[in-house]
Formats: C-alpha cells, sequence, structure tokens
C-alpha cells in the first residue's frame, strides 16, 4: 500500500512539473487580432527646451496572429499614426517615413502568466515645436527605439499601452517620448502556445 501511495505522488508530481516546463518553455506568442489601434490622450514629448504635449493614435498591423519569442525579430508595422490636439506645443508625424518596424523585445514577470510584452518601435520620426517656438525633429533606431510595452490582464486581455523612450534630436539634446493608452481596439488578448 504505502509502495502505492509512492508511486502515485511521484507521477502526479511528475504530471505537475511536466505540465510546468511545456508551459514555461512556450516558444511562440499568440494573439487574437492582428490590426488594433491604440488611442494615447495625451503624449508627452519633451525636447531640449520645453514639452508638447498632443493626443495620439496608432495603428498596428502584425505579420501573423503567431509569433515567435525571438529577440529583436520584426513582429509588425505601425501603419497609421495621427497627432490631434495638443495642449502645449504642436507636434508633426513625418508620414513618410510610415511604416515603422515593431520588433519583439520580451516580456515582464514569469511565464505563464507574464505580465506584459515588450516591443521596440524602429524608424519613429517626428517633429516637434516646444511652447518656445523652437522646432525639433526626433527619429527612433534600433540603438534608441521607442519601447512600446502592452499590460496583460489575468485573463491574458490587454488592458493598457505604454509608449516611451530616449530619442536624438537636431536640437542637440535628446528627448523623451511618453505616454498611456487605455483605448485599444479592437480588444486583444496575447497567450502563450
Amino acid at each position: 500500500m504505502r509502495t502505492l501511495r509512492m508511486l502515485v505522488a511521484v507521477l502526479g508530481a511528475t504530471a505537475f512539473l511536466g505540465a510546468l516546463v511545456s508551459t514555461a518553455t512556450a516558444r511562440n506568442v499568440s494573439v487574437t487580432e492582428t490590426r488594433s489601434t491604440a488611442t494615447f490622450a495625451r503624449v508627452q514629448m519633451r525636447g531640449g527646451f520645453g514639452t508638447s504635449s498632443c493626443n495620439l493614435t496608432l495603428t498596428q498591423v502584425l505579420h501573423s496572429r503567431t509569433m515567435s519569442k525571438v529577440l529583436e525579430s520584426l513582429a509588425g508595422l505601425i501603419t497609421e499614426a495621427f497627432t490631434g490636439g495638443c495642449e502645449a506645443g504642436s507636434a508633426t508625424i513625418l508620414r513618410e517615413t510610415l511604416p515603422w518596424h515593431v520588433r519583439y523585445a520580451g516580456f515582464v514577470g514569469q511565464l505563464p502568466n507574464f505580465e506584459a510584452i515588450i516591443t521596440h518601435v524602429i524608424g519613429v520620426a517626428f517633429r516637434i515645436r516646444e511652447p518656445f517656438g523652437i522646432e525639433c525633429l526626433f527619429t527612433s533606431s534600433a540603438s534608441s527605439p521607442i519601447v512600446g510595452t502592452y499590460n496583460r490582464e489575468a485573463g491574458g486581455r490587454i488592458s493598457t499601452a505604454t509608449t516611451g523612450g530616449t530619442l536624438p534630436s537636431t536640437c542637440g539634446r535628446n528627448g523623451t517620448f511618453s505616454g498611456t493608452s487605455n483605448s485599444i481596439t479592437p480588444a486583444v488578448t496575447v497567450t502563450l502556445i
């Protein structure tokens, strides 16, 4: 009887550990939507001498519903970018630089219930006019990307997107870019497979 209980315990532990290993080593990320739009009520672009604060809408198109968790692999493109009303200063997206490349950059938290997906956006170009009238051009590159973080709820649904980065500018100083979107449509769920 004792041997039977020990055998059941060992088999149970083996099955449990096997399930953890298979989930923790998942190689791919799956999404429910390949096209989504994030609306940022306010994105702050700090240049060398002031801050522009504007609305921003970005449309992202992923290449597939399934992507490999390979660092810096091309996951998709930002195909549309629009600025709206500005509270301070102004901003202009250089639309001729679209589409911008979206690269997988990792995740936050522990598998299998990770908290967020991180991306790098390469090729972003925009011009701001600071409240003092100074204009600066900012561009992102592989060495200075815009970082996108897509935060997940417990069930896998993306709840918010944050964006940020430090970018070189034509004003002689690096500038910063930051904002949070609570409006992502349609709803997107991200899971491991």
